[in-house]
């Protein structure tokens, strides 16, 4: 999103000095984008500006221009990505007032047609945790491009390696893109022969957009993996219950890393808490809870909590007893 925002700017900047207007081929050159994406961006920016567009005599397809060029586009105090990171992070607070700000933030930095897309693109892609998102530029061009593919609602043709190395060759319908932080890792969404399947984008060797799709209305990323906590679609889902003591600022980052989850309960010790869930099997879980250390006792069920136990052990081993 934010991309997107800063090459609207740059829109807006190159229509402007050129008030005879633009071709797409011209604007797509200029922006290094495709012309497809050109054109949409253009369909967004007229939602607010006087944009026109004529066919260009000099072969060039569709010329676009400013009505006026003594137009110009509100210039917020963030940066493009400034304004993604807030809005993003206004979506995880669960408060009304917060949830009132970040709405009208929305209506000042975002047209009404790019208000739209964040909204398509955000019911499209689920990002569980704030550590970085890419690991590498070949990773955010595979998964800038699938976004796009899974928004235009185009089926695709994959080569897939598994985790035992592998090939594989076959098409999906893809329906979001999930990033799980604990992992590193993005997950591409989708069905394969009409069961719904979860593929590592890293292990997306190629691809090829096979036609389109019919995208389901009911369709929700964020209910889908309701359960999982993280992308465990699979495994039976047990209720974990586990106590938080009150020291080094616990209570506030358990409250802060499962605001998300719609079905978890919390209740208040004297001195501790307990936190309550239903998740997908307990390994995606375990990292978390570790990472809390003497901070956290599982309660249930037993067979985490006979794996914590395990793992202190294996700690303690490390140690030498004199």
């Amino acid at each position: 999103m934010d991309e997107t925002l800063d090459r609207l700017s740059r829109l807006v900047y190159l229509l402007k000095k050129n008030p005879s207007g633009l071709s797409l081929e011209e604007l797509s050159t200029k922006l290094g984008v495709s012309r497809a994406r050109v054109r949409t961006d253009l369909e967004i920016l007229s939602h607010e500006l006087p944009l026109t567009t004529q066919d260009d005599d000099t072969g060039g397809g569709e010329c676009w221009s400013l009505i006026s060029t003594e137009v110009s586009a509100p210039a917020p105090a963030f940066t493009p990505a400034e304004a993604l990171a807030l809005l993003w992070a206004l979506e995880r607070q669960d408060s009304p007032e917060l949830n009132r700000v970040r709405a009208k933030l929305c209506q000042a930095l975002l047209g009404k047609g790019e208000q739209a897309a964040l909204g398509k693109r955000q019911n499209r892609l689920l990002v569980k945790g704030w550590r970085g998102l890419y690991d590498s530029p070949t990773t955010e061009k595979m998964v800038t491009s699938l976004e796009e593919a899974i928004l235009a609602e185009r089926r695709l043709f994959l080569d897939y390696v598994d985790a035992a190395g592998a090939a594989f060759r076959f098409e999906m319908e893809p329906y979001g893109l999930v990033y799980y932080w604990v992992w590193g890792f993005w997950y591409l969404v989708g069905l394969i022969e009409g069961k719904l399947t979860v593929l590592r984008v890293d292990r997306i060797r190629d691809y090829m957009e096979t036609g389109k799709f019919t995208y389901p209305p009911d369709f929700s990323l964020e209910e889908v993996f309701a359960e999982a906590w993280g992308v465990d679609l699979s495994s039976p889902l047990v209720t974990v219950k586990i106590k938080f003591y009150d020291e080094y600022n616990v209570w506030r980052r358990v409250l802060r890393d499962t605001a998300h989850r719609k079905k978890a309960s919390v209740t208040k010790m004297e001195g501790y808490l307990i936190y309550t869930d239903q998740v997908r099997g307990i390994n995606e879980i375990k990292p978390w809870i570790r990472s809390f250390g003497s901070s956290a006792v599982v309660l249930a069920p037993e067979e985490l909590k006979d794996d914590m136990i395990r793992s202190a052990y294996k700690v303690l081993d490390l140690y030498p007893s004199d």
